[in-house]
């Protein structure tokens, strides 16, 4: 999937540079707001999901210290 997601970041950011050199603003505009929607909602997505990793890490941590002493 993260493979994927980068073709489609660099397919979008370059379909941007393009259409802006030739004169395509509109499109441009279209294009580079959709890259940066998508960017945004994909370092939302893996941020969540790194973020539920190391709760997880830390809280097994946390419980394996506190039984030690108990």
């Amino acid at each position: 999937m993260r493979k994927l997601l980068i073709y489609i970041f660099i397919i979008l950011l370059i379909a941007t540079l393009v259409s802006f050199y030739l004169g395509y603003f509109n499109f441009g505009i279209v294009t580079g707001a959709l890259l940066i929607m998508l960017s945004f909602g994909a370092t939302n997505l893996y941020s969540q999901k790194n973020r539920e990793y190391l709760h997880g890490k830390r809280h097994e941590d946390y419980v394996r210290r506190r039984n030690k002493w108990q």
